[in-house]
C-alpha cells in the first residue's frame, strides 16, 4: 500500500529526500530539487498536474521502480541529473545543455 501525500516535495541546498512507497499527487509540480539536493524516489507513484520532477543546479534525482505522470514529466536544467531504472515516465522530458537524464534500463517512456 502506498502512503498518500498531496503537498509538493521541495528540496534545496544540500538536503536529501527519500520517497518510498508514496502516492504523491499535487495540482502543481510534484517534486522540485535545486542546489546540491539529492532525491530518491522508489516504489512510488508521482502525479503532478503541471510537472512531475523539476531539477535545477547540481541536484540529482534517482527514480527506481516508480511511475511519474505529468504534462512535463521530467525537466532538468543547470548541471542537474535524473537517473531512471525500472520505471514508467508519462509526459514530456526536457533537458538543458549540461543537464542529463540517464536511462538505466527497464523503463517505459510515453
Amino acid at each position: 500500500t502506498l502512503r498518500r501525500r498531496n503537498t509538493p516535495v521541495l528540496c534545496s541546498g544540500r538536503d536529501s529526500v527519500v520517497l518510498d512507497r508514496v502516492l504523491l499527487e499535487v495540482d502543481t509540480v510534484a517534486v522540485s530539487a535545486s542546489g546540491k539536493c539529492r532525491v530518491t524516489i522508489t516504489n512510488s507513484h508521482v502525479i503532478g498536474r503541471i510537472g512531475g520532477v523539476m531539477v535545477a543546479g547540481d541536484a540529482t534525482v534517482m527514480i527506481e521502480g516508480s511511475q511519474v505522470e505529468a504534462p512535463m514529466a521530467l525537466q532538468v536544467a543547470g548541471d542537474g541529473e535524473v537517473s531512471v531504472r525500472g520505471s514508467r515516465i508519462e509526459g514530456r522530458v526536457q533537458t538543458s545543455k549540461k543537464a542529463a537524464v540517464r536511462d538505466l534500463g527497464e523503463n517505459v517512456w510515453r
